[in-house]
């Protein structure tokens, strides 16, 4: 029960402080979207690393980002446009989503980075 608590407060918070971005130029919208490219799927959307644990957020749904190699080095790559640690930040990748196991905790679903396909800047 604490523990939905704590992902209810955790996704209340991200999605009130998200910040909008307009249309009205050519850099990709802040929305997220999910394709599916040969057995890869391309998500758009919101990462945040912080103690040790890292959440994507995409489509309205948030998934478990499994702390490797390749998270260090997307975390490395959005650490310019972070004003503060809880910042998320827009980026594109390619990753492998698996559901949770029925005797794990966290969130329902996890995604192994495989690919960084880019680091959207954020408009001020």
């Amino acid at each position: 029960m604490k523990h939905l608590f704590i992902s209810i407060l955790f996704l209340t918070i991200m999605f009130s402080c998200k910040k909008e971005m307009n249309g009205n130029n050519d850099e990709p919208q802040a929305s997220a979207k999910l394709t599916t490219v040969k057995d890869a799927s391309v998500l758009q959307g919101e990462f945040l690393y912080y103690a040790d644990a890292a959440v994507f957020t995409a489509n309205a749904e948030v998934y478990g980002v499994i702390v490797d190699k390749k998270m260090h080095e997307l975390n490395a790559l959005v650490q310019k446009y972070k004003k503060s640690d809880m910042d998320a930040v827009l980026v594109q990748i390619k990753g492998d989503i698996t559901p949770k196991k029925a005797d794990e905790e966290g969130w329902a679903n996890t995604i192994k980075i495989t690919e960084i396909v880019s680091v959207l800047k954020p408009k001020n």
